[in-house]
C-alpha cells in the first residue's frame, strides 16, 4: 500500500501549463573541511567557518536575490549521498553543486529524477557542460567567464546563474538577463549560440553592450506529445514545479487523513484549487479561462476497475458522486502567459 499519493499531474494539450510567481530556493552543495548545514538570506548568514572560496560562492548566489538558499557543506571526507539524503527532507527549487565531479554529477541526476518521479516533489538542477536531455536539468555551457579581472570556470559560475534563476519572478523569464558582474565571455556567432541553444545549452551572449542570458532553456531536447517545447523553458517548468508543489502542500495540511472522501469535500477541494488559479489570472500569470473539475475518465476507469458498478450506464453526475474510497481524481486546464521573448516589428516608410 505504501505512503498515500500525491500525483498531480501535468500534461501539455497544446501549451497548457500551471504557474505561481514567487522568488525560489537554491540548494548549494559545497565542499569544505567540516561538515555544516545553514539557512542563508543575505551575507551576514554566511558562516565564518567556511573556505573563502566557498563564502565567494555563496555570495555569487545571493547577487541573483533569490527566496533563500539552503547550505550543505560536505566535510574532508564526506560523500554526495549524505547531501541528498539530506536535501530529501528540504524544500528547495533548485540545486547546485559547483565543486561536483563526474560520480557527483550522475549521483544529482539520479536524485532529481527521483525527486520528480518517485517523493513527487518537483525540483531541478543546474549542471555544468552536461548533456543531460531534461526539463529537470539545466545544461550550463557558457565559458570564456571573466568576473572583477578574474577567469571563473563553468561549474563555479554556475553558483551566479542559480540565484539569477531562482531570484527572477514567474512573470519574467531569464532570456536577456544582463549580468552586470561579468567582464567577458566567449565569441559566438549567432549561428553558433542558436545551435547551441536548440542543443538545451544555457550560454551567455553578448547583446546591446551586455553580457547576458540568451535564451533560458535546459537541457531538454527530445520533445513529445506530452512535454512540447514549452517543456524547453526555464521559466515554464519552475512556474510548474511551483504549482505542483502548492497544490501539493495544501493537499498535506488540509486534506490527507483529515477529510471524509464524499463528493462534497471533493467539490471543496475543487473550489480552493479554482480560486488559486483565479487569483494566478489577475496577476497576469495564467490566462483567465480555466477550469477545475472531477476528472471524469480517471474516476470511471477506476470505478470500473474496483467496483461492480456498471459505469457505462451510469449518467456523468453519478459517476462524479460514485464513491472512490481514498482516491480523488482531479482535471486541471489551463493555459500560461509566457513572457515575452521574441518580437517582430515592422516598420513601413
Amino acid at each position: 500500500m505504501g505512503l498515500p499519493i500525491i500525483d498531480i499531474s501535468f500534461k501539455q494539450l497544446a501549451k497548457t501549463a500551471m504557474i505561481r510567481s514567487e522568488r525560489g530556493i537554491v540548494a548549494l552543495i559545497l565542499k569544505d573541511t567540516t561538515k555544516a548545514s545553514s539557512t542563508v538570506f543575505d551575507e551576514g548568514d554566511i558562516p565564518s567557518s567556511l573556505s573563502e572560496a566557498n563564502k565567494n560562492l555563496i555570495k555569487d548566489v545571493l547577487k541573483g536575490s533569490p527566496n533563500k538558499i539552503e547550505v550543505y557543506v560536505l566535510g574532508s571526507e564526506g560523500q554526495i549521498s549524505e547531501a541528498l539524503t539530506y536535501f530529501e527532507g528540504v524544500e528547495f527549487n533548485l540545486m547546485c553543486m559547483p565543486s561536483a565531479e563526474s560520480g557527483d554529477i550522475s549521483a544529482i541526476k539520479t536524485f532529481i529524477k527521483k525527486m520528480n518521479e518517485v517523493v513527487k516533489y518537483k525540483c531541478d538542477a543546474i549542471l555544468a557542460n552536461e548533456e543531460a536531455d531534461s526539463e529537470a536539468i539545466i545544461n550550463y555551457t557558457a565559458d570564456d567567464i571573466v568576473v572583477g579581472g578574474k577567469a571563473v570556470t563553468t561549474a563555479n559560475h554556475t553558483a551566479r546563474i542559480a540565484g539569477l534563476i531562482e531570484g527572477t519572478p514567474l512573470h519574467q523569464s531569464v532570456t536577456f538577463a544582463a549580468l552586470s558582474d561579468v567582464d567577458s565571455i566567449e565569441n559566438l556567432t549567432k549561428e553558433q549560440a542558436d545551435s547551441r541553444i536548440d542543443a538545451g545549452e544555457l550560454i551567455l551572449v553578448r547583446e546591446m553592450g551586455k553580457v547576458r542570458v540568451a535564451r533560458g532553456v535546459n537541457s531538454l531536447t527530445t520533445l513529445t506529445d506530452v512535454k512540447g517545447n514549452a517543456f524547453q523553458k526555464i521559466k515554464l517548468r519552475k512556474t510548474l514545479n511551483l504549482i505542483h508543489n502548492d497544490l501539493r502542500r495544501v493537499i498535506v495540511e488540509k486534506y490527507i487523513g483529515k477529510v471524509p472522501n464524499n463528493y462534497d469535500n471533493k467539490c471543496i477541494l475543487i473550489t480552493e484549487i479554482k480560486n488559486y488559479l483565479d487569483e494566478l489570472a489577475t496577476e497576469q500569470l495564467i490566462e483567465k479561462v480555466n477550469t477545475v473539475g472531477i476528472d471524469l475518465s480517471a474516476q470511471k476507469k477506476w470505478l470500473k476497475d474496483n467496483t461492480n458498478l456498471d459505469v457505462n450506464n451510469m449518467s456523468e453526475q453519478e459517476i462524479k458522486e460514485a464513491n472512490t474510497q481514498s482516491n480523488v481524481f482531479i482535471a486541471i486546464s489551463l493555459k500560461v502567459v509566457d513572457a515575452m521573448e521574441d518580437i517582430m516589428i515592422g516598420v513601413s516608410i
